[in-house]
């Protein structure tokens, strides 16, 4: 084999090394959403079931049970969810015993104006970091109860079953886990 012939068969492996290492790295990385997907899996510091959440300036008793909207206005797969949220929002809008709160990470106007855009209603947002809420990714959907306590979350943008799970949690809110 020549020399040039072994630069070009040395040349395409080390490019489908490269390719296969940059697919793991996407998959394992910080896009870990679209693999854990509504999967209610919960490694490391996520939020789940338990967990309390640190949100500052909620009256979790005065709220009873708080289902928390966590968007972020460049998410896709909050995009693509616009049509189940804006359902969730005009259901929950004349419920008494749930209400709907958006967590952003953007500035106020800057949330209000994304929530207004994609047509959902909200009783109040919240502006805070992702993190600080043990929020890997965007959208999530966390039930809370009155002692701001995780019930319930829901990650990444929801299949029909899923999107069923949630209005079945909401309608049956005041019932133990798995009833």
């Amino acid at each position: 084999m020549k020399l040039a012939q072994k630069i070009e068969v040395l040349a395409n492996v080390a490019t489908i090394a490269a390719i296969l290492f940059l697919a793991a790295l996407f998959i394992r990385g910080p896009f870990r959403v679209s693999s854990a997907r509504g999967n209610g899996r919960h490694p490391g510091n996520e939020v789940h079931a338990g967990s309390s959440l640190p949100l500052s300036g909620v009256d979790w008793s005065k709220n009873g049970k708080t289902l928390l909207l966590v968007l972020n206005e460049g998410c896709h797969f909050c995009s693509e969810s616009t049509p189940f949220y804006r359902h969730l929002s005009e259901v929950l809008a004349s419920r008494t015993d749930v209400k709907l709160l958006a967590v952003l990470p953007q500035p106020a106007e800057s949330a209000k104006g994304y929530l207004e855009s994609i047509g959902v209603t909200v009783g109040e947002f919240r502006q805070a970091s992702l993190d600080s809420l043990g929020v890997q990714g965007t959208p999530t959907l966390i039930l809370a109860d009155s002692k701001g306590v995780a019930t319930e979350v829901w990650l990444g943008k929801l299949n029909e079953k899923r999107e069923s799970e949630v209005f079945d949690r909401l309608a049956c809110a005041d019932c133990e886990k798995g009833g």
